[in-house]
């Protein structure tokens, strides 16, 4: 949804993606996102380490360290572009390493990630290849000051872009800084900057489709900054700027740069979580780039309401832009709409629904090319429980279906999966 804003009212509305101080090191311009939405409220980093750490079964003196262990994504495959079928097949993913923190003094802790993962396939062994996550970061958390630098590996297999739907292997390099001071009770400045390398890694395995995704491979350069207000009364609004600066590779130029307005509220009551994380995007081709100018408001927006303590539902929308893979097209507007229900099932088993629809809005490079909408609709669930206090076992179902005006780019998308891991893993 196009949006003609005054400028006034544009610098209002687009800075969120701050909310949590280092959520905004990793949230920056986010593309394509997997169906289903928000699975539950977030945690502040300093709550997420706090509870790794509690939870943490090994001691060695000072360090804690978490072990990962998992069988995930154990499912049949079934992808459909158009006339073609993708082979139909069953995959799997080994993973197994450690998550370690330990104190530096009272008020930083050091984080190291290794989790190396295999991903089997049972007839394309052409797809099979070696995985992993990788991390190295510090944190402070002073009176007035929170801070966070480090570095990230992420090799992983997932869908990742709408043009395939079929799971395929990505690697993101990152390295991100970021801090928040508190300037009084209620109000603080923060800033961010984060530098991102994507490749894919699908070219080997004889899709002509998958291996285009290797035009997408690119450097990105985020910085922002800006202030934030909170209340007692859980609600928070970030205001704030953001410049990004996209470098693609390859013969396809659409390196691109910007300053967009960034905005974000959220109201965390006990029983109802509503956030709005907005960015009012004006993007500009770099010298040389082919690049679409883009101006619209991007981002997200969720409303959680527990209904009973064993009972939520979850409305949720999205708008972001995604660059495309099909000759003719520079990128998509990606919009969705969604809703989910979750409920506990006596002490330990949680079972997950959602569905959701949404267009693909294409923007050509020339006016040759055909006007190209696709219209998609998924829906899935998740059942898990946890056996001994050791083990979670969960069963995920997703299908996707996707329908274009032009002939032959219709698809879908079926998977059904089995995931086990250690309880006290990430």
């Amino acid at each position: 949804m196009r949006l003609d804003l005054c400028a006034p009212v544009r610098a209002f509305l687009a800075g969120i993606l701050f909310f949590l101080p280092f959520a905004t090191a990793e949230a920056q311009f986010i593309q394509y996102t997997p169906p289903g939405g928000p699975e539950e409220r977030p945690e502040s980093r300093k709550e997420e380490i706090d509870r790794i750490m509690e939870e943490a079964p090994w001691h060695l003196g000072p360090v804690r360290v978490a072990p990962v262990f998992g069988l995930r994504d154990v499912a049949y495959q079934r992808s459909i572009t158009g006339p073609v079928e993708s082979p139909s097949d069953i995959t799997a993913t080994v993973e197994a390493g450690l998550h370690a923190y330990v104190h530096t003094g009272s008020k930083v802790i050091w984080r190291a990630q290794v989790v190396p993962e295999y991903v089997w396939w049972r007839e394309q062994s052409e797809r099979r290849n070696l995985n992993g996550r990788y991390d190295l970061s510090a944190f402070g958390f002073f009176n007035r000051l929170t801070a966070e630098i480090g570095a990230t590996r992420n090799e992983e297999q997932q869908v990742f872009h709408p043009e395939v739907l079929r799971r395929v292997s990505a690697r993101q390099d990152d390295a991100r800084a970021a801090a928040e001071v508190r300037v009084s009770g209620a109000l603080a400045a923060f800033a961010s900057t984060r530098l991102m390398r994507q490749d894919s890694l699908a070219g080997e395995d004889g899709d002509p489709q998958a291996a285009a995704l290797e035009s997408l491979d690119r450097e990105e350069l985020s910085t922002r900054v800006g202030v934030r207000w909170r209340r007692h009364n859980g609600l928070s609004v970030g205001l704030g700027v953001e410049r990004s600066e996209a470098e693609f590779e390859g013969d396809l130029d659409r390196s691109n740069e910007g300053t967009s307005p960034v905005l974000e509220v959220i109201w965390d009551r006990p029983r109802l979580y509503a956030q709005v994380d907005v960015a009012s995007r004006s993007l500009e081709a770099r010298e040389g780039s082919a690049f679409v100018p883009y101006d619209a408001v991007t981002g997200s927006a969720s409303l959680r309401i527990e209904i009973r303590r064993t009972l939520s539902t979850t409305v949720y929308s999205s708008h972001n832009l995604v660059y495309s893979i099909t000759p003719g097209y520079a990128y998509l507007d990606d919009r969705r709409l969604g809703a989910s229900f979750q409920a506990l099932l006596g002490d330990s088993v949680q079972t997950r629904v959602f569905a959701e629809t949404g267009s693909n809005d294409f923007t050509a490079f020339t006016a040759a090319a055909p006007a190209r909408n696709d219209d998609l609709f998924s829906y899935g669930g998740q059942i898990g429980w946890t056996l001994r206090n050791l083990f979670q076992v969960s069963l995920q179902a997703l299908r996707t279906e996707i329908d274009s005006n032009l002939p032959g780019f219709d698809r879908s998308y079926t998977s059904v999966g089995l995931t086990v891991g250690l309880s006290r893993g990430l």
